[in-house]
């Protein structure tokens, strides 16, 4: 039996859809959403993003998320290495 990725977005998505509290208590534990940008509310969006430029990938934005102190901002997991 194989199992899937984490980073696979279909397992990402059934994993995390079904308890956003999961993720969220994830996400907060990361280093960079300590203190007043913790993660107080967060919403698992679907759309898919078509490239501006002729050989750019595809994007699905995965996460939209609000800290404490009202900043909102967009979360995307990459499932491989990315520059920039």
């Amino acid at each position: 039996m194989e199992i899937l990725p984490i980073h696979n977005d279909l397992v990402f998505k059934l994993l995390f859809s079904r308890d956003p509290e999961i993720l969220l208590d994830l996400l907060n534990s990361f280093p960079d959403f300590k203190g007043r940008r913790k993660i107080k509310k967060l919403k698992i969006l679907n759309p898919i993003l078509l490239p501006s430029k002729k050989n750019y990938k595809n994007t699905i934005l995965d996460i939209q998320a609000e800290s404490i102190r009202g900043e909102k901002f967009l979360i995307e997991m990459q499932s491989s290495p990315q520059q920039g």
